[in-house]
């Protein structure tokens, strides 16, 4: 999530020019997309934003289709204002009961090989049966990386694995810092 007003980012304001930056990310993001997603299309070339706000980001979003099955992925690289977050819900669905269908989200944090904080959350039973995951990775030079990826699917397991779109927010080419 993007820093509250008024809070103090941080990492250093990134210096790099804008246009510079927007063709670095379009460039790293596509190439860590093909390399945690190899068998990935993606609909459209890709675009990188920048936004403007409380602190310097990019972000992309883009449609890609991967074994057959629809998702759409987002990529926002941002200087970090608190550590990233994930609530559970607290009381899993019970398969079968109409009263217990609809979201449910679990959460993992662990540590990554570069001393990284990673915060996955996957939120399962949304419409069409659809699958979100949300990768944060902090990285101990005050950004965050996250990659959300939906997956559209009917009744199988979606063909995105969490530990894919890790390496995706894990790739060194994502980053505001070059």
């Amino acid at each position: 999530s993007s820093p509250a007003p008024g809070a103090s980012a941080l990492g250093a304001e990134p210096t790099e020019p804008a246009e510079r930056a927007r063709a670095r990310l379009t460039e790293g993001i596509a190439a860590a997309i093909q390399t945690g997603l190899p068998n990935a299309r993606l609909d459209a070339p890709l675009k990188v934003e920048r936004v403007d706000g409380p602190s310097l980001s990019y972000r992309t979003t883009q449609g890609l289709t991967v074994g057959g099955r629809r998702a759409t992925l987002s990529v926002h690289v941002m200087r970090r204002s608190a550590a990233s977050t994930c609530t559970p819900t607290s009381v899993p669905p019970t398969p079968g009961d109409p009263a217990g269908a609809g979201p449910h989200t679990s959460c993992d944090t662990q540590e990554g090989p570069g001393g990284e904080r990673i915060v996955t959350r996957l939120t399962t039973g949304e419409a069409q049966g659809g699958v979100t995951i949300v990768v944060y990775v902090d990285r101990s030079n005050g950004e965050t990386v996250t990659v959300t990826v939906g997956v559209e699917f009917l009744g199988a397991e979606p063909k995105i694995e969490r530990t894919q779109v890790t390496a995706i927010a894990l790739d060194y080419r994502v980053t505001l810092y070059p």
